[in-house]
Formats: structure tokens, sequence, C-alpha cells
């Protein structure tokens, strides 16, 4: 074969390097293909293969700085890895001195950005076409165990693929005319352990990419990416691809980092896109990598699917929801265990986990002594966390057993009267519909729930399948449900259509399947509809008051009911529990009693509201009034009404403090309606408060069995266990909640912070630290580390451990606290060390920090005095008081605590003041008086340290050499 023609070089200075020259433009100028932080791209000539390439070199200035190599090299052979048809492969590296070089294939074409620069918005087929090519070319590079980290349409090559178009079709809008290549490894990292590693690794920590297209995880600059980092990029990708632009567009770079972690996608601009489709991008762009698709052969196929779809001219939404493989591969990843191919299995083995998302499990600072601090909480606002492990010096070593890790138990088959409705999904394509869908599930829920017949499962345990991919069987196995409904909402102008499917869980049978189709002022009877007819399909017995109640219509003003779903949805959100995330719900409400003035459960709803506004802003005056106003007009126009009594239930034993009161509305509630977890636990509560502990723990069961994956009724039958010193039971409690969430290692620390102090042996957190501490950010680790130190009787170690954390903490802290502020944790930080130091013996050292937590803590009581205090902080404060000799205001504070949290009112959070109470009578010179009250702790429930709230763990602390406390910490009876 005859030599072909060497391109020809204009006059100038040759550049050449190794057998590689640079080729020139026609105006004798190197020809340059790009240009980057540290290198330069050139359009070369390979003398020896007769073809062109690209040549990427470091640029001058940096070409003798050992870092820059280092990065140069970890690129090259990122790319040198990757062998793939969508992916520009690279030909040659050179590491000679003074000569760093490498060498690609030439792409002969343009980029992604500039052909969407000239034309816009590319017809759908196309888009998805490109997308599934850089899908499968990232398929490839992860399957190095690589992540790209800069996917953008900038670093997309697009070259004619040589291949025909369709008949009648224009070349240039058939996605097979084309080919995608994926170019530029400079900011790739390997990930799970793996990849293209170099010394230099650490260094590119921190944000890398294009903000434009950036992950959340990139944004908050995650310490661990994996592959679906880049399947967010693709996201953004195809929605700039399929509608002109990408999704977040800020003006600055701060703004659009926040955008991706925190605002909604605007999936109103995908209105005019297939069903399918819109849902394909909304689970590539969720802002939880485990809520995108469980790899890129699972994208791959959503994606085929769509074009398919679309090539044959129609669809189903059902098509889209979850493929058999897709199901079965997220199943097989959250099973198996982590490992370096495999980086979504399991927990988050994808990077560190901060504990202020998960169960609080270090005894530091924001909940370190507290035990059931919280629990009385009593809406379901999201998955709650578990509170603080008890932080006592030591407990009855034969109590417990310390038990391995369980396995995931096997559920026994459930009847298929048992029935999880799962959040229904919003295809109307816009954000601000999305409260039909979340209200309407809610009132089918609700509606169900009235049927003594049927078990349904509540809604914060359903909630989590918010979004992700759907395995029915496993679902139905782990919340214990043989049937499961689905549903799909979309509101076109006025009209609304609604798609309800009934699931046989044991086998993915369709047992109902239908829609609805009404203007949206005449839906107002579409959940007794809907629970009829699933009732119906489960032979479910319905009695005469249970078909009364379903037929009964709570107003018939449409916009009323547009306005209570909206409160509904608002209000059932896992939001901060603050006043903040209530004003919203209560506008909405108000607006809905404006339009319709007789509309009952409108009042009911409110007046919950008023009564969480009246705990968490501080118990003012007003939200006790609002909250009693608003039960008046429930009760006005509806006297029978469940929801109103629910409501009267609660405001009795929140804002009046009649357990009386409230105990006769709850247990009413729960005779009516036996499926609300949210009655049981809050009878249950007040059962408890009112010294009836074993009526209590079977409600807190019952609620759990209802809400199994709700970590606050988990909570509430832990702590009653705890209380009546059943601590065999609690660990069984606790055991079977780590189960319920295998892939949250986070549960393995509260068990294991739990079985340590019930045992007095740090043994088992050490274990859980060996076997998970990878999961946890450092302050976390810390926490844990320090606790180990205290239990094994190490305290100046503890102490200085705890003492080299920030003093505050700008994020929530974990636990049952959400709005803690950071003069609260600094507070508590302050206290707990004192206590750690004192114990230790560095009794100066312990003076300061007690002296700086009371200055903390009065100086906040003084600036907000018409604010309740916190009896668990005044306890706190009555100590470090006495520590520092005031014995006198130690009484006064702890006399303050004991008013607001009495015994008589109060069996559960009662006998921790009064022991807190006996040890500063002790020091204040009342000895007999003080000690008496101890004798008397030990024969009432929660009556011992491991059952108390508040400062009774530092008070084992604090007097760990005197006999007659160490009776009550060490030894106390069983009841």
């Amino acid at each position: 074969m005859a030599d072909e023609p060497q391109p020809a070089l204009s006059s100038g200075p040759e550049l050449r390097f190794a057998h590689y020259r640079v080729l020139r433009r026609p105006d004798g100028s190197p020809w340059e293909l790009g240009r980057g932080a540290m290198g330069v791209t050139y359009k070369a000539y390979d003398e020896e293969l007769r073809v062109d390439v690209a040549l990427k070199l470091i640029t001058p200035a940096q070409v003798d700085d050992a870092k820059t190599q280092a990065l140069f090299l970890r690129e090259a052979r990122a790319a040198a890895r990757v062998h793939h048809s969508n992916v520009a492969s690279v030909v040659h590296l050179s590491t000679t001195p003074g000569n760093f070089f490498y060498a690609m294939e030439f792409i002969a074409g343009e980029s992604l950005a500039d052909w969407l620069r000239v034309r816009g918005a590319l017809p759908p087929l196309l888009g998805i076409g490109f997308a599934i090519q850089i899908a499968r070319g990232l398929e490839a590079i992860h399957a190095q165990h690589i992540v790209h980290r800069d996917l953008k349409p900038g670093n997309l090559m697009i070259v004619p693929s040589g291949r025909g178009s369709r008949p009648g079709e224009s070349i240039e809008w058939n996605p097979d005319a084309w080919q995608i290549k994926i170019i530029d490894f400079g900011l790739a990292r390997g990930f799970g352990g793996e990849g293209p590693g170099t010394e230099v690794d650490a260094k590119t920590i921190g944000f890398r990419g294009t903000t434009l297209y950036a992950s959340p995880e990139q944004c908050e600059e995650h310490r661990e990416l994996d592959g679906r980092s880049d399947q967010y990029s693709l996201g953004c990708i195809l929605w700039e691809m399929l509608t002109g632009a990408p999704p977040f567009r800020g003006r600055t770079h701060r703004e659009l980092l926040n955008q991706h972690v925190a605002l909604p996608l605007p999936l109103q601009q995908l209105a005019h896109l297939a069903d399918g489709l819109q849902v394909v991008l909304a689970r590539m762009l969720a802002k939880d990598p485990a809520h995108r698709f469980a790899d890129d052969q699972a994208l791959v196929d959503g994606l085929e699917r769509c074009r398919d779809r679309l090539v044959r001219g129609g669809e189903r939404f059902e098509d889209y929801r979850v493929t058999t493989r897709d199901a079965e591969r997220a199943a097989d990843l959250a099973s198996a265990p982590a490992t370096a191919g495999n980086p979504a299995a399991g927990a988050v083995t994808s990077g560190v986990v901060p504990m202020s998302r998960a169960r609080t499990v270090g005894i530091a600072i924001a909940g370190a002594t507290l035990v059931v601090v919280g629990a009385d909480l009593f809406f379901t606002r999201g998955r709650s966390t578990m509170p603080s492990p008890v932080a006592s010096t030591s407990a009855p070593v034969d109590a417990v057993t310390t038990p391995a890790i369980s396995p995931t138990p096997t559920p026994a088959v459930q009847s298929r009267k048992s029935i999880a409705v799962l959040p229904f999904e919003n295809l109307s394509g816009r954000a601000e519909d999305a409260y039909l869908a979340d209200g309407l599930q809610e009132e089918i829920l609700s509606a169900l729930a009235r049927l003594r017949d049927l078990k349904v499962i509540s809604r914060t345990s359903v909630m989590e399948y918010r979004g992700k991919t759907r395995n029915i069987r496993q679902i139905g196995q782990r919340l214990g449900a043989g049937t499961i409904l689905e549903g799909s909402v979309r509101r076109e102008g006025k009209t609304l259509r609604l798609t309800v499917q009934l699931i046989d869980a044991s086998d993915d049978h369709h047992l109902l399947a239908t829609s609805y189709d009404r203007e949206l002022h005449n839906a107002l009877d579409l959940q007794s509809t809907v629970a009829r007819l699933v009732a119906e399909s489960l032979a479910a017995t319905l009695t005469r008051q249970e078909r009364g109640d379903l037929d009964r219509v709570a107003t018939n003003n449409g916009d009323a009911y547009d306005r209570y779903l909206r409160a509904v949805a608002l209000f059932r959100q896992p939001v901060p529990d603050d006043e903040n995330g209530l004003s919203e719900p209560k506008r909405l409400l108000a607006e809905a009693l404006r339009l319709d003035p007789n509309y009952a459960d409108a009042y009911a709803l409110l007046s919950q509201a008023n009564t969480w506004s009246y705990v968490v802003g501080g118990e003012r005056p007003e939200d006790g009034t609002n909250a009693k106003q608003a039960l008046e007009g429930a009760f006005a126009n509806d006297p029978k009404s469940p929801d109103a009594l629910l409501a009267r239930g609660f405001y009795a034993m929140y804002v009046t403090k009649n357990l009386n009161q409230a105990l006769a509305d709850l247990d009413a509630v729960v005779k009516l309606r036996p499926n609300s977890a949210e009655a049981q636990q809050g009878l249950g509560l007040a059962l408890r408060r009112s010294a009836r502990m074993a009526e209590a723990l079977t409600c807190f069961e019952r609620a759990w069995d209802l809400d199994p994956l709700n970590g606050r009724y988990a909570a509430g039958a832990f702590s009653t266990l705890i209380g009546l010193r059943r601590y065999p039971e609690t660990i069984q409690v606790t055991e079977l909640d780590s189960a319920r969430f295998p892939n949250e290692p986070e549960s393995y620390f509260f068990r294991a912070s739990l079985q340590a102090r019930l045992l007095g042996s740090s043994e088992p957190l050490r274990i859980a630290l060996r076997e998970h501490g990878n999961v946890l950010d450092p302050t976390a680790k810390a926490e844990i580390e320090s606790e180990i130190a205290q239990i094994d009787g190490r305290y100046l170690d503890a102490a200085g451990i705890l003492a080299g954390l920030p003093k505050v903490r700008h994020l929530n802290p974990a636990g049952l606290e959400p709005g803690l502020s950071d003069e609260i944790y600094s507070s508590r930080r302050e206290f707990y060390l004192g206590c750690l130091y004192q114990a230790g013996g560095n009794v100066a050292r312990a003076e300061q920090c007690f002296r700086a937590a009371a200055v903390q803590m009065i100086a906040l009581r003084r600036r907000e005095p018409t604010q309740k205090p916190d009896p668990d902080d005044l306890q706190r404060l009555a100590i470090a008081q006495s520590m520092l000799g005031e014995q006198l205001a130690a009484l006064v504070t702890i006399e303050l605590a004991r008013s607001l949290v009495p015994e008589a009112r109060d069996a559960t959070n009662g006998p921790a003041v009064s022991f807190v109470r006996s040890f500063i009578l002790v020091r204040a010179g009342r000895t007999e008086e003080g000690y008496a009250e101890v004798a008397r702790l030990l024969r009432v429930p929660f009556g011992a340290p491991t059952d108390f709230i508040g400062g009774s763990n530092a008070v084992g602390l604090l007097t760990r050499d005197d006999p007659r406390f160490d009776e009550l910490i060490n030894h106390p009876p069983r009841l």
C-alpha cells in the first residue's frame, strides 16, 4: 500500500514530541484544540501510525511541577483504562522529564456544547439516543472504578457515525447517524478503593467540576463519590438537550451549588415530554444517590424503554415505574455486602455519613444526658430519630448478654387484609401540584385506616419509598403488608386523574387497577370511593358505622378541599419541628375555613397545628388559645369526629395538662380507628405519664406494628422497657429496629451503645466501631471514642476527646431536637466536660467548665424571658450551680424544673428531676432527706439512672464514691 500523504506544515519552527508533529492552522499558528488549567491540547500527526491525534501537553509554566505531573499522569491513566466506542481512547503516554504528554484519538467533530448552541432543544428521540450512548460510555468508565466528575456538553464530542438515516428522515435528527465520545479525564478519580490513584488523590478532595452539571454530593464536597454522581450530571445534560437549558441556572457559583443540593426540580419544564421520560429524568436527578438508577445498565434500560415507546407512538406510565431487572438489581445491591466493586451496596458505602441525619450514637453534648427526651412528641412528620443512649456509669452485669448483630428476620406470610399505601406519584409535570399526590394518598390511607377489618401501615413507614425503585415483595415483607396500593395523580387545568393499583405483595399479582377522571371541584369523595373499592377487593367486612363514615363528605367546597389537601401535604412532611414549618399549613387551613366555615376536618387539623406550635414555641398562650378555638369549631360542626377527638386528646395532654381528658379522648379514637398509629402512640404516652406502664407498652408496640419504620414508635417501646428495667427485652427491641434498617449501620451504634451502658462494658461499641466506623463523620467517631473511654473509666481521656470537638455545631445535631441552637449545644458540651473532668479528678478544669455552662444557660434564659425553660437544661444548670458551691441557687433551679414536670402529672419525666434534686439536697447538707428520696426512687419506674432524663447520668459520674447513690446507680432493683 502506498504511503499516505503527510499533512503539510506552514512555515515556522516545527513543534515535535517524539514521533508526533503538531499541525498548524492556515495562518501558521499551532492547531490548538483546547486549553485547561494545567494542559493544552493540539492536533498532531502520528508519523508512525500516520493518523491524526490529539496531543495533550502540560503547560510550559507547570511542566516541572511534581503535583501537576502526578495529576497529569492520573488523567492519562484513567482514560487509558477505558476501551469503549463512546469514550476517547489514549494511544501513547510519555513521562520523559521535560517531555510530559499523552496522545489520544483525534475526534473530527464538534462538542455537544457547540451543537446545542446552534440547534437549541433537540427532539426527544435524538436526546434519548445521545443519552443512551453517553450512559454506555459511563458504564465502561465506572466498570474501571473511575468517576469522571466533569461530565458536561463541552466534554462530549459528536462525530458522524457513517450510518444512514431512516426513510424520509433528516440525517441531522437521526441519533443513529451520530456517535458521542466522552473526553477529558482531568478531574477523574477512583472510587471503591480502586481506580487510577496517585499520591495526589487527596489533593483533589473538595468541589471540582462544572457547577451547572455537578451532583449534589459534589456540591457538598463529599469525600467519596461513585458513578451515580456522573449519572446526575448526565441527567442535567439530557434535561438541557430536551429543554434548551440545564435544570438549574443560578446567578452565582454559590447559588448554583445550593440549588443542586436543596431546590426541587422544575418539573413543569418537562410537561411537553412523555410521562416515562419525565420519570427517568426525575430518577437520574434525585438528590439522594440511593434514589437514582441502581447502575448504568439499569439507566440504559430505562432510556431504551422511553425510546421504544416513543417509536411505537404510545406508552403507559406503568412501563417506566419499575422494571424487573431494575428492582432485582436494587434489591441485590441493598442486600449484598459492600465491596470495592459494588459501591452502592449496603448502607452508605459511597461516602462518610454525617450522623446529623441518623440516630444520635455518642454521649457528647446535644443529647449526652438524655434518655427518652422528646419521646412524648406525638406528630408523625417523617421518620423520627431514636433518642440518645443512656450514659450511666454501669448497670447490673447479669441484666443482659451481648448479642451478635442479627440478620433481618424472615417475616411470616402476611394476610391480604394488611395493606400499605405507597406515596402517590405526581405526573402533572409541575412541582406545585405535588400536594395533590401527597394529600390524596394521605386521605385514602386515612379512610382505609378507619376499617377495623384491615391492618393499614401508617404514613411514616411508607414515605420511605417515595421516588425509589419499588420491589413489591420486599416492601411487603419489610412492612408486614400482604397488599400494596400504588397510585399516580395527574392534573390538567381543572381536571384531575387518579390511577390506583392494588397488588398482592406475595406474587406481584394485580388485584385491582382503575382510574378516575374528575373535575377538581367534584373530586371530594375520591378517597372514600377508592377505600370502598379496596375493601371490596380484599373482602373486608364493613360495619354500618364504617360504611357511614366512608359515605361522609367533609366539605362540598372544592376550593376549600384543595387548601386542606395542601395543608395535609405540608403538615405531614418531614420538616424541622419548629413553628416555621407550621405557619404555611395553618395559613392554608384558615383559608379553607374562610371558604367553608363548617369544615370540621380543617378545624381539627388546625387545632393540632396550633397545639404543636404551643409545644415547640415555648408554650405561648396565644397558641393554646388558637388550638382551643379550632377545637370548638371542629366539635360544633361534627360532634362525633374522630379527628376532633384526636386533636382534643393532644390539646389536653400538652396544653391543659389534663391527663384524664387526654386518656378518655385518645382511648375513644383508638376504639374508632384501631389502625391509627398516631392515636395508639398518643394513648401510650398519656398512659405512661399516668404511671400505667404495662398498658402504655401495649400501645407503643401496636403503634410500632402499624408504623414499623417509624423510629419514634420504637423509642416509645424501648424507653418504656428501660423505665420498667426490663433490659433484655430492651435489647431485643433495638435488635428488631436494626434488622428493619439493615442498610443503616448507625442503628448498630445505637444498639451497641445501649448494650455497653447496660453491661458496663465498652466491647459492643468497640466491635461496632471496628466494623462500621468508616460510615461516621469525624465528629461522630470522636464522640463514640469518648463514650468508650468513659465506660472504661478513662474519664480524662474521654474529656480530652470531647474538648477537641467544635464548640458549636452549625448543622442540626442528630436526635429529637432538630432546632437545637449553637448556644445550647455549647452549654451542654461545657456541662458534660465538667462532669468528666470532675470524675477524672481535674477539679480546677471541671469548675471552669461548669462555670462556662452556667453562664451560657443563664444568659440564654435572661435573653428569652418569655420562653418556657427546658426542664432538662434546668437540671443541668442546677447540677452546675451545685458543683460551683451555689447550693441555694441550685435548689431554686431544681424546684423550678420540678414545677414544670411534677411526678403526679408526669410519671415518665418527673422521677428524673426528683433524682437530680436528691443529689443537690445531699450536697446542700440535707443529707437524710436526699437519701430518703433515693430510697423511694428505687421502687418506682423511671427511678434509676438508666431510666432518667436530664442530668441523672451526670449525677452518676459525680457520685461514683458515694455508697448510697451507688446502690441506685449500680444495682437498681427489678420492679
